[in-house]
This record gives C-alpha cells, structure tokens and sequence, in this order.
C-alpha cells in the first residue's frame, strides 16, 4: 500500500507502521517460556509442638494420630564436611569419588525411610522425638530438605546439610504407623 492509499484510513496506516516496529511488549508476549513461579505457605502449625494430635476415628480402630513430628539433628561428633570426611566418620572407606559415593549412600537411605515422598518441614526442638540417630539418616533428610519441604527424591545437598544442622519433619497420619517405636 502507498502512503496516498493509506491516507484516507489512519487506522490501517498506523496498524502496518506498529507491525513493522518493535514494541517494548512484543517480547513480553512472545517469551512464554519460562514457568511461572509458585510459592506456597502455610503457616497453620506455627506453635505446634511435638505430642501427638488424635482426632476421633470409627469405634472399630480407636483413635487415628493427626500426625506426629519426627527430629533430625547432626550428631556432635561429625568431624569435616568433605564428602571423604563424612565417610569415614561413618565408618566407611572412601572410593575414587567421595561426593558421588556418599550421595548413592544418602539416596539408598532416604528411599529405605519409612517416610512419604514428601514432608512438611518444621523448626527443630529438643521436644520432638528423634528415631533415627545414625548419620547417613541424618544426612538423607538434612540435605533433602528445604525450609519448608522434604522431598525424598531431590538431589542432596550435603553442603545445605551441615549448614542446616537439624531439622524436624511432620509426618502424615498414614505414615505414623511405619514409624519405629524405638530410636535407632
């Protein structure tokens, strides 16, 4: 179109001149690719310590447990936080590449805990029950976790672990059963 065809209709002339231009929002539009960010927070249980909340079930099983909230802490003597350091405080020699060693360890670990896929993250207190002592089950908690998740399936961080140092999980009613009764 020439610009005497166009002189009669602004409208189209104006239209084709903002086509052939780019707009600062044209990249907004056009970059969808990146996922929205969700960020989700629940502070219901801020104050909840450690007893163990029963709400009434059928008279034929009693009472259910709401949930029960489980500690992780370091033990004291864990000396180093190289991946070799922390081996062999367990006990163990380590091989060629420490860092890949002690994490097939750590994910063996947390998928061997009678725990669900995912656990709310608590502040930890001396009140809470802890279970599991032992440092590789520390360590398959404490560096899977978030300040709000656990995630038995995330990659561990032994670093976010050491600088974590403890940790409580609330665990969901369905799994307070599989709990040990005795700490390890």
């Amino acid at each position: 179109m020439t610009a005497n065809a166009n002189a009669g209709q602004p409208e189209v002339a104006n239209a084709m001149r903002h086509h052939d231009e780019a707009s600062p929002r044209d990249g907004l539009l056009h970059n969808m690719s990146a996922p929205p960010k969700s960020v989700v927070r629940y502070e219901g249980l801020a104050g909840w310590k450690s007893e163990v909340s029963t709400i009434p079930a059928s008279s034929r099983s009693g009472t259910l447990p709401l949930a029960v909230v489980v500690g992780f802490a370091l033990p004291r003597n864990v000396k180093g936080s190289s991946a070799s350091a922390l081996l062999r405080s367990m006990g163990i020699t380590p091989k060629r590449d420490p860092q890949r060693q002690l994490d097939a360890l750590i994910n063996a670990r947390a998928s061997e805990l009678p725990l669900p896929p995912g656990c709310a993250v608590l502040s930890w207190d001396e009140s809470h029950r802890v279970i599991w002592t032992d440092l590789l089950s520390t360590l398959a908690v404490l560096s899977k976790c978030s300040h709000t998740l656990w995630l038995r399936d995330k990659n561990p961080s032994v670093t976010s672990a050491l600088q974590r140092q403890s940790a409580s999980l609330l665990v969901p009613p369905l799994f307070v059963s599989r709990l040990p009764k005795e700490s390890s």
